[in-house]
């Protein structure tokens, strides 16, 4: 596998989009987690609702 795929698949991916980011300035700490985003309006989206973009409990039954 080559070199790059590695380092593409380590990266993080915006919660609302799904778009994998690079880490940057477009960062918000939420319980003691910091997601990233790939755009001013998917951080503001995040941070209306984000329970909306983020599981917070796993559910026994959802997989």
């Amino acid at each position: 596998m080559p070199r790059f795929s590695l380092e593409v698949s380590r990266l993080p991916f915006d919660p609302v989009c799904g778009k994998k980011v690079k880490k940057s300035e477009l960062k918000y700490e939420y319980h003691g987690r910091i997601y990233y985003f790939c755009s001013d309006e998917c951080l503001r989206k995040f941070k209306e609702k984000p329970s909306r973009y983020i599981m917070e409990k796993w559910d026994e039954n959802s997989c």
